[in-house]
């Protein structure tokens, strides 16, 4: 949520990253630039003012919590399970 609540027009990513061996939380600022090298994301949320404002008039923080509740938690697993084989066949 922290990661969420810093973006100023962008994403929040949790990420699998290659180089060090962990998950990451990240945030990308913009659409089309700053993105890691060597990351595969797992969970992404649009934290741009245009994804919220409309229905949360500015509350972030609600937002955020309401994209939480809708996440689909048995893709999320699945991709953290495709991470860790990943990790699994570089070592």
């Amino acid at each position: 949520m922290a990661c969420c609540m810093t973006s100023r027009n962008g994403f929040a990513v949790t990420a699998y990253c290659m180089n060090l061996n962990r998950y990451i939380n990240l945030v990308v600022d913009s659409n089309c630039g700053n993105i890691p090298v060597g990351c595969v994301p797992v969970i992404v949320l649009d934290v741009s003012e245009g994804a919220y404002y409309r229905d949360y008039v500015g509350d972030k923080k609600t937002y955020i919590a309401s994209m939480m509740k809708e996440f689909n938690w048995k893709v999320i697993e699945d991709r953290v399970k495709k991470c860790e084989k990943i990790a699994r066949a570089m070592q």
